[in-house]
């Protein structure tokens, strides 16, 4: 950009547009690192704990059929639903452990924001005592839609594999209360702003069946968010 981004702006753009999304921003000396993420990592509150777990992606449509289209292909193609059913089944495997009573769908939902539509599953359950949000969070993250799965390998190869710091990039990030309870969001659909340049991140699950353009493309879907509140700022 030709002058310094103007923070201010950049959010209240992302508070208008995702109104449904974790708004954050965490600046760290003259850089700030913020976005507007879907992806509710944990909330717990006074022995409650909810998490919302979103893998699978598709398009938002032009007109309503063509929106109902793409919502149908993505509930019923099975390449979608196994990469969800990979993160639903480590995050129930990592509640079970610390919950006296968990509920979920058994069907994913559709989760639709400005320009893409997402698989979504929501788990609530009850805790037991003495659980702080950090035991939470320690538990569920990475999960495996962005560390994959199994999550030691996966990462590993990552960390081959990728050309990148991801820097905090898909971190938890939120709030804790003084007696434990707090929420935190996945950071995705993020950008690290650093006066007058920002860097954008995005990314999509790779699974057996992937097809790398169909990837790149909805990983350019993710870029909109940031894209679109970063634009016309001077």
């Amino acid at each position: 950009f030709d002058n310094a981004l103007l923070l201010s702006s950049v959010i209240t753009r992302l508070k208008k547009a995702y109104p449904s999304c974790i708004i954050f921003a965490h600046r760290q000396g003259q850089d700030t690192f913020l976005g507007a993420t879907p992806e509710q990592l944990v909330s717990q509150e006074k022995g409650s704990v909810s998490v919302t777990c979103l893998a699978g992606s598709a398009k938002r449509g032009v007109t309503p059929e063509e929106d109902h289209l793409f919502e149908q292909t993505l509930l019923h193609g099975t390449k979608d639903l196994r990469e969800h059913a990979y993160v639903v089944n480590a995050v129930k495997k990592s509640l079970s452990k610390l919950c006296e009573k968990l509920t979920y769908s058994e069907t994913p939902e559709i989760l639709k924001l400005d320009s893409i539509q997402h698989l979504s599953t929501q788990f609530n359950g009850s805790l037991g005592e003495n659980t702080h949000v950090l035991d939470l969070v320690s538990s569920l993250h990475p999960t495996p839609a962005v560390a994959g799965t199994p999550t030691r390998t996966a990462l590993r190869n990552i960390h081959k594999i990728e050309r990148m710091d991801r820097g905090c990039y898909a971190a938890p990030v939120g709030y804790i209360t003084p007696s434990g309870d707090g929420e935190f969001g996945i950071a995705i659909r993020s950008a690290l702003l650093k006066k007058n340049q920002a860097l954008l991140y995005a990314g999509a699950g790779i699974i057996n069946g992937s097809d790398a353009i169909s990837e790149l493309d909805e990983t350019e879907l993710k870029f909109i968010a940031m894209q679109s509140a970063l634009s016309g700022i001077k």
